[in-house]
């Protein structure tokens, strides 16, 4: 049956919202990416990462959501008054991004590259399981699924994007196994101490914790509940001690 859905709904878009900080927002998805965005209401959503937001987000922040798929995050920390930048290097996702930034009226910037540890370029897998499994070739635990195509797309390092942008206050990551990458070409954004919001895989948290913790950074669950890089948490608040 869920291969079914996949086939039917391929290609489709649509609008839907959410409520955010007492704001109503509005995000354009698609099964594509997430099979859940049929679900009605805010079954549809994943609402802990909307809450997390919530309580990380201010006004004036500026945030970079890495590996952004339909903008999730992005669009709720604009709603909150933060400026974002969108990351995404499926150029039909960043196109659902682009859309969803003309219904907004905030500060959110649409960046269709990958991010990686050198600038270049990279193959990038278009999933054949769905677009939220799209992945730099060769990278994570969904290197061996099946393709739907390889596209050849432009890869940027975070220092890199220092030149151009303010430094972020946050910066959530969601590569499928490229976090360790994405962090390893950061070392001068780093240095500004932001707080990161990352998505890791387990063969990744040895490499993540070596790279953060001489920073002064440390591993949370997203409440904010201390706890360590090895514990086996998919998703990581990581903060700098004094933050």
């Amino acid at each position: 049956m869920r291969s079914l859905v996949k086939k039917l709904t391929r290609g489709m878009t649509f609008t839907r919202s959410f409520a955010v900080g007492g704001k109503t927002a509005s995000i354009v998805v698609s099964p594509e990416a997430q099979l859940s965005y049929l679900k009605p209401g805010s079954a549809g959503f994943d609402m802990e990462l909307v809450a997390f937001v919530e309580e990380r987000v201010r006004p004036g922040m500026t945030v970079w959501d890495v590996g952004a798929n339909v903008g999730l995050l992005s669009v709720a920390a604009a709603a909150m008054g933060a400026q974002v930048l969108a990351i995404e290097a499926d150029i039909w996702l960043a196109g659902l991004l682009r859309r969803t930034a003309a219904l907004n009226d905030d500060g959110m910037t649409v960046l269709p590259v990958a991010i990686s540890d050198q600038c270049g370029v990279v193959q990038f897998n278009i999933s054949h399981a769905g677009r939220a499994s799209n992945a730099i070739a060769g990278q994570g635990r969904h290197a061996d699924l099946p393709v739907r195509r390889v596209d050849t797309v432009p890869t940027l390092t975070l220092d890199v994007l220092l030149e151009t942008q303010p430094p972020p206050d946050l910066i959530k990551i969601d590569v499928e196994g490229a976090e360790a990458m994405v962090l390893g070409g950061g070392q001068k954004v780093l240095a500004h101490g932001p707080e990161l919001f990352v998505e890791v895989e387990a063969g990744n948290r040895p490499a993540l914790q070596a790279l953060l913790e001489p920073l002064g950074y440390g591993a949370h669950a997203p409440d904010g509940t201390p706890i360590g890089f090895d514990e086996g948490r998919d998703i990581l608040y990581i903060r700098q001690s004094s933050a």
